[in-house]
């Protein structure tokens, strides 16, 4: 019932801007984090309807491969963790 794309294109072409999941319900507790390469947060949000647009302080981050954390729940279920890796193309 949730799943994280491995990549997106911050380019403001309407077509995968944002690095977010794709939930069929909402969810009721929602944290992510994503990484650099440094292992420098760079984007946190408790709301899972938004997304990452690839910015830090408001600058477009290097193209690249950026490592996320999610912890999240549903209704009725117990808690879940996630981590991945996602590209960020330009």
């Amino acid at each position: 019932s949730i799943f994280f794309p491995n990549a997106f294109s911050p380019n403001n072409n309407g077509l995968n801007d944002l690095f977010r999941p794709v939930i069929s319900r909402n969810p009721k507790n929602f944290k992510i984090s994503v990484f650099n390469r440094n292992g420098r947060l760079i984007y946190y949000s408790e709301r899972a309807d938004e997304g990452w647009d690839g910015r830090y302080k408001g600058e477009l981050q290097p193209a690249g491969v950026y490592v996320w954390t999610c912890e999240y729940s549903f209704p009725r279920q117990k808690p879940h963790r996630l981590k991945g890796e996602l590209v960020l193309l330009k």
